[in-house]
């Protein structure tokens, strides 16, 4: 009796063993298993910081792009205004060649200049009695980076930045194009705003925005 009854503890203990844990084989499928679910997370989370991170970069260039377009319009509508109408208009090609005047000063294919009496006190002098009265608008390199640079009476500042190209077409009153300045009637501006940063494939993405610019001023 005591035999037997010590063998059928012993079994008890042997089945009790066997069906309390895992075998090595178990233990390597469930860390392989683990692993391949820890990747495709990874993968997931991976892809999906990219491209909020693309979409960032997308949304600050096209601000730039905005920003530096807005800037230039906003500003060359205003060219040629004389209210007290003591400045003559600005004539010349491409360069005026009776400064002081009110109009376009200096055109060109990438940059523009013009002047503007907005005190009314029928003074262009570039001084602080005259501010923001003549202005140029143009691209320059800062640290590697573009900028679209404003300068008035002197003093350059940034518009907005990676500015990669700036342009300008001038037309006359029947649309066609001219570098007469007393001929032009409508500027088309337009502005180029690269990525900060490279996107997929290693390319800088860019945006294009244009605007035709009718200066009421300018000969009416």
């Amino acid at each position: 009796m005591i035999c037997a009854a010590r063998a059928t503890r012993l079994r008890l203990m042997q089945k009790n063993n066997n069906s309390g844990g895992f075998s090595l084989a178990e233990l390597l499928l469930s860390m392989l298993i683990g692993l391949m679910i820890l990747l495709a997370v990874y993968q997931a989370f991976n892809v999906h910081s990219g491209d909020l991170k693309t979409q960032r970069l997308n949304v600050e260039m096209l601000q730039n792009a905005r920003v530096g377009l807005d800037f230039t319009v906003r500003e060359l509508r205003m060219a040629g205004y004389n209210p007290a109408g003591t400045l003559n208009d600005c004539t010349g090609t491409s360069t005026a060649a009776n400064t002081p005047c009110a109009g376009l000063t200096s055109i060109a294919n990438d940059s523009i200049s013009f002047t503007a009496d907005l005190n009314g006190n029928g003074n262009l002098t570039p001084d602080d009695a005259n501010p923001d009265e003549n202005i140029t608008y143009n691209l320059y390199n800062s640290g590697g980076v573009m900028y679209l640079g404003r300068t008035t009476n002197g003093s350059l500042q940034p518009a907005a930045m990676n500015i990669t190209s700036l342009s300008f077409n001038f037309y006359d009153g029947s649309n066609q194009t001219t570098t007469e300045l007393a001929l032009i009637r409508k500027i088309r501006v337009s502005v180029t705003a690269q990525a900060a940063a490279p996107g997929a494939n290693n390319v800088y993405k860019t945006i294009t925005l244009s605007s035709d610019v009718v200066p009421k001023c300018l000969g009416y």
